[in-house]
């Protein structure tokens, strides 16, 4: 998913404004203006790649300069690199090619920041660029004093290759927060959705924001997948009644979910002679969409294909793949992506479910 581009400075989004910046603390979301004057907000452009801030005063003066670039060479496909400065953009032209640079006109964001990691127990003069390092989730791995390029670069790659903890053969220690559900649906009730979509589909269309209204449009650069949408009220209301009445409990136990609504059914295939993906994206990322609660993903043909699995790059490598009939239920919040098909054709089932205007019963 593409950054999100706005003109408008946006604050760090924090409920509380005084709160401290350190080790595992979740790094703010803020909107900035690029070096070419549009907005990126900064938990629309990661992709699942831990996230560098430098908080630096002046990209002119020669020491910041070097330890931006040396930072830049250092992390370039290896991690997000967001350089923040209250100078002008054209100060910044020219600058390391793979980092975001990021202009801070008024200063507000930088102080923020520096601020809140100044109270987490980081110490540096008030001149000094701040380096702050996140885990791909967005969860603060450092903060670290600038000083000689070399030391910093060497305790950043420190940071980022950090072993995973020893906790033993068989011992889960980190997941995504999704659900899965198996037996949602019988093999018949497969049969037939994938018989609907082998009558007709059409390519599928990514949601994007364009002079302040809705627009859906192919972009194969985000998304490759064919998606029948189910437009039978009966076929609809059947597929809503089952999938409520064996997802439902499960959503209420686990998360408190006690009633919803589906968005329209589709029957989706990602196809291995076409390469289909689904790049890492949230599910709610625009206005229109905001209203999204929970993603439902309900595999149709587990096992007849290879690859096209669900990842959540925030949380880990790891693969998700519920068997058929089988239901994936995750927060549209979630960074997610639908890896490529290598082999065969993937069917599956795709709504969301929204809480505005519910008053009956779960899936009504």
């Amino acid at each position: 998913m593409p950054a999100m581009r706005e003109q408008a400075e946006r604050p760090a989004r924090r409920s509380d404004a005084g709160s401290e910046l350190a080790r595992g603390d979740r790094l703010p979301n803020f909107v900035l203006p690029d070096r070419f004057g549009e907005g990126v907000m900064i938990y629309e452009s990661v992709q699942g790649l831990p996230l560098i801030v430098l908080l630096h005063r002046a990209v002119g003066r020669a020491s910041d300069r070097v330890l931006l670039e040396r930072l830049d060479a250092a992390v370039a496909g290896r991690a997000h690199l967001f350089a923040v400065s209250p100078e002008p953009a054209e100060a910044q032209r020219g600058l390391a090619a793979q980092a975001t640079l990021l202009v801070d006109a008024t200063g507000r964001i930088g102080e923020q920041l520096r601020a809140g990691a100044v109270r987490g127990g980081a110490g540096v003069a008030p001149d000094a660029p701040m380096i702050l390092v996140a885990d791909p989730n967005q969860r603060l791995l450092g903060v670290l004093p600038g000083g000689d390029a070399t030391a910093v670069v060497g305790e950043v790659r420190r940071l980022l290759e950090a072993p995973a903890p020893r906790v033993g053969a068989g011992k889960v220690w980190r997941a995504a927060p999704a659900l899965i559900v198996p037996d949602v649906l019988d093999e018949a009730a497969c049969a037939r959705l994938i018989a609907l979509w082998e009558g007709g589909h059409d390519e599928g269309k990514v949601a994007a924001m364009v002079d302040g209204q809705r627009v859906d449009r192919i972009n194969y650069g985000t998304k490759r997948r064919l998606d029948h949408a189910i437009s039978d009220p009966g076929i609809s209301r059947d597929l809503a009644r089952t999938v409520s009445r064996r997802v439902g409990p499960e959503l209420a136990k686990a998360f408190h979910l006690q009633a919803f609504r589906f968005e329209p059914f589709i029957v989706m295939a990602y196809d291995a002679e076409r390469r289909d993906f689904f790049r890492p994206h949230r599910d709610n990322h625009i206005p229109d969409l905001a209203g999204r609660r929970f993603a439902l993903t309900l595999n149709l043909n587990t096992g007849d294909y290879e690859g096209g699995d669900l990842r959540f790059p925030e949380y880990g490598p790891e693969v998700y793949a519920p068997p058929a009939g089988g239901a994936l239920l995750f927060s549209c919040s979630l960074l997610h992506e639908a890896l490529p098909v290598t082999r065969g054709r993937r069917y599956a089932v795709l709504s969301f479910l929204r809480t505005d205007g519910v008053t009956g019963r779960p899936g009504a």
